[in-house]
């Protein structure tokens, strides 16, 4: 969504530059690709849609959808254990990622079943 916000605001600049009826076409599309999301979106928390604005301050909303955006993106943590594994008819190899554990912390017990 975020890219038809920063598209509309292109656009909106557009016909400053040249004079081409195009930018009206585009940014009405944009709008409704906007509004389509917006109702897709119903779901979520309003805090995340930007809000539509016509009096110049689109701009400034990108940037706060982007900051909100950044916020959540870093607030994501990885796991401290995670894992992987693949199997062949003969072996099984499984490997661990510790994260921030020096190696000689590290003990492995192997047992056949």
């Amino acid at each position: 969504m975020r890219q038809y916000y920063s598209a509309k605001a292109a656009l909106e600049k557009g016909p400053s530059l040249a004079k081409d009826a195009r930018f009206t076409k585009l940014i009405k599309e944009c709008e409704e690709r906007i509004a389509e999301e917006n109702r897709d979106l119903n779901g979520l928390s309003v805090s995340n849609v930007v809000p539509q604005s016509s009096d110049g301050n689109l701009e400034v909303a990108v940037q706060q959808q982007n900051k909100t955006h950044q916020r959540k993106e870093k607030e994501v943590v990885n796991p401290k254990y995670r894992h992987a594994f693949y199997q062949k008819p003969e072996e099984v190899v499984v490997t661990i990622f510790a994260k921030g554990i020096p190696a000689n912390y590290v003990t492995i017990d192997l047992e056949s079943r």
